[in-house]
C-alpha cells in the first residue's frame, strides 16, 4: 500500500491489469544463467538481461498517475 492512496483503489487498478512478457519466467532464468556463465568464463564483464513487460489497463489516466506518483516516492 502507498501512503495517502486508498487500498481499495489500488485493488481496483491491479485487478484491471493484463500483463504480458516477451520471455517466460523459465526462459528469462535461463538467459540469466547463460549470462552468469559468460561472466565467469571471462567472455564479458557486464550483461544487461531484460524481459519486456507490457501492461494493458482499463483505468482512467488520473488513477494511474496517482498510483505511479506514490510508487516513485
Amino acid at each position: 500500500p502507498h501512503p495517502g492512496f486508498p487500498t481499495d483503489a489500488q485493488a481496483v487498478i491491479m485487478a484491471a491489469l493484463t500483463k504480458t512478457t516477451t520471455l517466460t519466467d523459465d526462459a528469462f532464468k535461463q538467459c540469466v544463467a547463460n549470462a552468469k556463465e559468460h561472466i565467469r568464463s571471462g567472455d564479458v564483464f557486464q550483461i544487461l538481461a531484460a524481459n519486456r513487460v507490457t501492461v494493458e489497463a482499463n483505468v482512467d489516466g488520473y488513477s494511474f498517475y496517482r498510483s505511479e506518483e506514490h510508487t516513485s516516492e
